[in-house]
């Protein structure tokens, strides 16, 4: 993962979150631990930056909100 976030910061599609609120983020990407806590925060500062993560890290949608819950996710 460490390889792959120099890959990105170096062609600028990621950079920390801790630049300047205006500057904007697309999303955001969160680094997790073993326990699921957060470790760190980066900007994906463009539409195609996150196209790129999407397609790195195998990202699926699974569902959105104008389509009706899977069968799993609905309150008993």
């Amino acid at each position: 993962m460490a390889r792959l976030l120099r890959t990105a910061a170096h062609v600028g599609y990621v950079r920390p979150a801790t630049c300047p609120a205006d500057s904007g983020c697309y999303a955001v990407l969160d680094i997790l631990d073993g326990d699921d806590a957060q470790v760190q925060e980066y900007c994906i500062p463009t539409a195609s930056a996150f196209r790129w993560w999407y397609r790195k890290l195998d990202l699926r949608v699974e569902y959105t909100d104008g389509d009706p819950l899977p069968p799993e996710l609905l309150p008993i």
